[in-house]
């Protein structure tokens, strides 16, 4: 897990604290929107480090000419 999307959770879980800390029903609206943008990133950060993870091994893959298949009826070269 990277750093921002730590950071990003940790943001996630304040909210979520303030949002039950509330007893304002329009604060809690705002804290429930900034929790829900918060995980948004986090998810977002997620896929991208997975994304990057993934190019870096079908990178290191194509340098040692390794062929595999790649699960879409395509192989590497």
């Amino acid at each position: 897990m990277s750093e921002a999307q730590e950071f990003y959770l940790r943001q996630v879980a304040i909210s979520a604290q303030a949002a039950s800390d509330s007893s304002l029903a329009n604060q809690r609206d705002k804290h429930l929107r900034s929790q829900a943008a918060w995980q948004a990133l986090a998810d977002r950060a997620g896929k991208t480090a997975a994304a990057k993870a993934a190019n870096e091994i079908e990178k290191k893959l194509t340098e040692a000419n390794v062929s595999t298949p790649l699960g879409d009826g395509h192989s590497l070269p």
